[in-house]
């Protein structure tokens, strides 16, 4: 069976070793190739796995490992994390492995988990859009292992913490806004200021277009001994100009910093509230996004950058020069929603639910729709889900608040129809034993 070698790149494009990746014995297929499938989006890794498989690993020109994500897909055979079995088991969609080494270095690489439980790609991406119809951060699992390719979409704020955050740490970290961030902070907008100060006569003065206006003002005035002039003011007024660099474009740059900082300690928090693998990937991400942002908001330059009072929608620096313009635009793309997208240039990858979670949130959720169809009732799934999790997910609400009641008339008779997910029966009611099912109607 032949092998698959990926590599492992630095994040200045540098290759630091290679994953190579080979089937099992017993195994009905190994990695394979993508590159030349024609329904392969354009954005997707080339290397492809199957969901619910193992397969055999190895690093490549490494001395040993010291941090292996995402960790709970991989059975390593050593301390060193060299070699052992890849599974991962239900984490469809796009797989960011990452690397520490023993040289103090960071690398990844990207493979893609295709599901099995579908006869085609295209039923697995039907189900996708069903939901992301319905509402997109569904499908979202705050730092769970796999991830799917998002894009920017029209449309309501976000209603997830943790779907702000994963566009933030993709887009900070990304080649152009770093040079953005780079270029303002090494040749900042500046802008000149006036200062009237006083000054008493007898004093040099610097001539200007306005000197004459300010030997000649009314008031009180005092005798000179000499000169073209009898008197002068008894205080001058001196206009004085210096550059700055407190401008509102300076102002806004902060502010945005200062609200992705923000956005990145309550995603900390939240991702505290997590359990294992997700609770590590969470704080490892939000305390790297805090640390980076502290790095920039501690530039010199901003010690003379005041906050911003008024939002500078028309300012032409941050509309039009380059490094403001990617960060006033990074910003708006951080405050805006997420629309599924499959076949995109440069996509955010956002994780998601693993396969079975999906899976029954769409039955549940086809399931609802044909009820209501068949009741005549209006659409009603909005009202099925919550926000949970300290906001990293978007989950079913379950048990009696899930419950869908119909009311429809058969033949002359009213009749009741309640849906529920995963509600509990116990054996008081009609039930001889308590039971959980997945979906149950009255």
């Amino acid at each position: 069976m032949q092998d698959v070698s990926i590599e492992l790149l630095a994040a200045d494009g540098s290759v630091q070793g290679r994953l190579v990746l080979s089937g099992l014995p017993r195994s009905p297929e190994g990695p394979i190739w993508a590159e030349h499938d024609p329904n392969r989006p354009r954005s997707a890794p080339l290397v492809e796995v199957r969901e619910g498989l193992s397969y055999r690993y190895r690093f490549e020109d490494f001395d040993g490992i010291t941090r292996l994500e995402p960790s709970e897909l991989f059975d390593v055979d050593d301390p060193e994390r060299l070699t052992g079995r890849l599974s991962p088991g239900e984490a469809v969609g796009v797989v960011t492995i990452e690397v520490d080494d023993h040289r103090g270095s960071t690398s990844s690489a990207k493979l893609t988990v295709r599901a099995a439980k579908f006869a085609d790609e295209a039923a697995f991406q039907s189900m996708l859009a069903d939901l992301a119809a319905l509402s997109v951060e569904a499908i979202h699992q705050g730092f769970s292992a796999s991830a799917g390719t998002f894009s920017s979409a029209v449309g309501a704020s976000p209603r997830l913490l943790y779907q702000q955050f994963a566009v933030l740490h993709s887009l900070l970290f990304a080649e152009e806004v770093e040079w953005a961030l780079g270029d303002v902070t090494f040749r900042p907008h500046t802008a000149w200021v006036s200062n009237i100060e006083t000054q008493e006569p007898g004093r040099p003065l610097r001539g200007s277009s306005r000197l004459s206006a300010t030997l000649t003002r009314p008031g009180r005035r005092v005798l000179t001994p000499s000169g073209p002039m009898h008197s002068l003011p008894v205080r001058l007024l001196i206009e004085r100009t210096e550059e700055t660099l407190d401008t509102i474009p300076n102002r806004f740059v902060r502010f945005v910093l200062e609200r992705w900082r923000g956005l990145a300690v309550q995603a900390l928090y939240g991702a505290e509230q997590l359990k294992g693998a997700p609770l590590r990937r969470g704080v490892h991400q939000a305390r790297r996004t805090i640390d980076r942002l502290d790095e920039l908001l501690g530039q010199p330059f901003f010690r003379e950058v005041s906050g911003l009072s008024t939002y500078p929608g028309d300012n032409q620096v941050l509309l039009r020069r380059e490094g403001y313009r990617q960060i006033t635009a990074a910003a708006a793309i951080v405050e805006g929603s997420l629309g599924l997208e499959l076949d995109l240039e440069d996509p955010f990858l956002v994780s998601r639910k693993s396969i079975a979670t999906l899976y029954e949130y769409w039955t549940f959720v086809r399931l609802a729709r044909v009820v209501a169809a068949a009741c005549d009732a209006p659409r009603v799934e909005s009202q099925l889900f919550k926000v949970g999790e300290a906001g990293m997910s978007l989950v079913l609400r379950t048990g009696t608040k899930t419950q869908l009641h119909h009311q429809v008339n058969v033949g002359g008779t009213d009749v009741h129809v309640d849906v529920f997910f995963n509600n509990t029966f116990g054996s008081k009611s009609s039930w001889t034993r308590e039971m959980r099912p997945d979906v149950a109607a009255d």
